[in-house]
């Protein structure tokens, strides 16, 4: 581990938070800007992807955010969705690197603190994303954005490099880059049974514990994911709110994340996600009162930020501390794995339940625009009063599908809890900080075998 003095640890901290602001600011925005850029690229029939290729590439681990520049100036829906799909690689880079570094900065008890500072900057940059989008398309181009999140995020790295430490390992780098097996990420098997050095090693799931926690994230990750991109479909395609009320109307599932940071209990934080999500199946419509929005919402807020960061740190707890980055890493990608099949399945939902409920009664070219593009509703001014009323109610029953498909994925996440157990954060494999005399040193002590014992016993044979 490398224990930080405080200063140069809220230093560190500082720099990183801010990375992780503007990479979920990156992230958040996109439901806002979805309806624009349809109009603008022609992208009716495939615009999904522009969020799904983002949440795919999460899955990886390298900084390239040049693509959020060229974002801006993508000249086709193609193009959009490649330089988001890189841009996903960059997010995805911050996320499990920042988690990673705190991780080798501070001790397992100190972990949920900070971890759960990170989590409101996650609300933050959620909050922030969609208002600075509906801002800058009521204002100006929705490329402007990408322009500007670009070289923010550089400049918080550049701040953030000169100070985390960087201590490596002595050996051969050639032996060791042998090692590492690519070709296994294709074969399970390779995985398995073969390579030295894996890049998730199936000993992760041996134990149900962890097991059920990662099924959490994969389920927690395709509802989350799929809000943020469809509830301003619904805020403005069903309810005909404009850009900035429609970003407003998110703050409270983010808000409520940011403030209940590090929650107690996972079984409470899944219980508030299943019954916020089952207020919203049931209650989302044309005319519900925009009071029983915000509560559903808060509701699940509440959950997300007693699960996000808690969640991270009971993975820790219930692993070796040599295991920590890939238990990290692979925390991440599941979670981006099912922020792709939820937006995927979500995509698809949407659609379908659209086409098979477009009224027959309507025009041909305005029926034509409704098959083409699901997340924006046509021009009506041309429409009778009578054919108006037709429209919008066949956008409510698709978004209600998408919702009813929120409800499972939090149920079974509730009852994943009933596998899970606590086993405490007093990890005695760790070096452990202690303030001596007024100044900040290190106090290093010899680790222990009950708590190795433990996880071995845990975690299954290797």
């Amino acid at each position: 581990m490398n224990l930080l003095p405080r200063g140069q640890l809220i230093t560190v901290f500082a720099a990183l938070s801010a990375a992780f602001v503007i990479s979920y600011i990156d992230q958040g925005c996109l439901g806002v800007l979805l309806p624009t850029i349809v109009r603008d690229l022609n992208a009716e029939t495939t615009v999904s992807w522009a969020a799904t290729s983002t949440m795919i590439a999460n899955t990886t681990a390298i900084l390239l955010f040049l693509s959020d520049l060229l974002c801006g100036f993508a000249k086709t829906a193609t193009e959009l969705y490649v330089f988001r799909g890189f841009s996903g690689i960059a997010t995805g880079g911050i996320s499990a690197l920042t988690m990673i570094i705190v991780s080798d900065i501070v001790t397992l008890r100190q972990r949920g603190k900070y971890q759960g500072i990170l989590s409101s900057c996650v609300g933050i940059g959620n909050i922030t994303g969609p208002f600075l989008a509906a801002a800058i398309i009521d204002h100006t181009t929705w490329r402007v954005l990408f322009w500007v999140i670009g070289p923010c995020a550089f400049v918080s790295l550049l701040v953030a490099y000169p100070t985390i430490p960087t201590h490596f390992k002595g050996g051969d780098y050639k032996k060791k880059l042998k090692q590492v097996d690519s070709l296994g990420i294709l074969f399970i098997y390779v995985e398995w049974k073969i390579s030295l050095l894996p890049m998730i090693p199936l000993r992760l799931f041996n134990s149900k514990v962890c097991t059920a926690i990662y099924v959490q994230i994969l389920l927690s990750g395709c509802t989350y994911y799929a809000q943020l991109n469809f509830l301003p479909g619904y805020y403005q395609n069903v309810r005909g709110y404009s850009n900035t009320t429609s970003a407003a109307l998110t703050i409270p599932l983010v808000l409520a994340q940011a403030l209940t940071t590090n929650g107690p209990l996972l079984y409470f934080g899944y219980a508030m996600l299943t019954i916020g999500a089952a207020i919203q199946c049931g209650a989302f419509n044309l005319t519900i009162y925009p009071a029983v929005l915000v509560i559903a919402l808060v509701l699940q807020g509440v959950g997300i930020g007693c699960t996000f960061q808690t969640t991270l740190v009971a993975l820790q707890a219930n692993s070796a501390k040599s295991d920590r980055a890939i238990i990290i890493s692979v925390r991440g990608l599941i979670r981006s794995l099912g922020g792709a099949v939820g937006l995927a399945v979500a995509s698809e939902l949407l659609s379908n339940v659209l086409l098979n409920n477009i009224p027959l009664d309507l025009p041909p070219p305005v029926r034509e625009v409704m098959q083409r593009s699901v997340y924006a509703t046509p021009d009506t001014s041309s429409l009778s009063y009578e054919q108006k009323v037709m429209v919008v109610p066949a956008y409510m029953t698709a978004y209600r599908a998408v919702f009813i498909f929120f409800v499972p994925c939090m149920a079974l996440s509730l009852a994943a809890c009933l596998l899970i157990k606590d086993t405490g954060l007093d990890h005695n494999d760790e070096k452990v900080q202690e303030k001596t005399d007024g100044t900040d040193k290190m106090k290093r002590t010899e680790p222990e075998n009950v708590n190795d014992r433990e996880i071995a016993r845990n975690s299954g044979p290797p």
